[in-house]
C-alpha cells in the first residue's frame, strides 16, 4: 500500500525536522493557492465535497476492489 499511495516512513522524528515538514507544507500550500484562480479552488473543493472517497484514496480504492 506505501508503495501504491507514494508516501514512505520519516526516519528522523526529531521536533526541527516536525517544524520543518509543517513550513515546507505551509509554502506548498501558498503557492498553490496563489496560483489558482478563486472559480477553479471553488470548483475543486465542490467536487471534492461530491466525492471525498475517491479524491483521497485516488488509484488505491481501485487496487482494493
Amino acid at each position: 500500500m506505501i508503495t501504491n499511495i507514494g508516501v514512505s516512513v520519516l526516519t528522523d522524528v526529531s521536533w526541527d525536522n516536525y517544524v520543518n515538514k509543517q513550513q515546507e507544507g505551509t509554502i506548498y500550500r501558498k503557492k498553490a493557492m496563489k496560483q489558482k484562480s478563486l472559480l477553479l479552488a471553488m470548483i475543486e473543493v465542490t467536487k471534492f465535497e461530491l466525492n471525498p472517497k475517491s479524491e483521497w484514496l485516488e488509484d488505491y480504492a481501485k487496487f482494493i476492489r
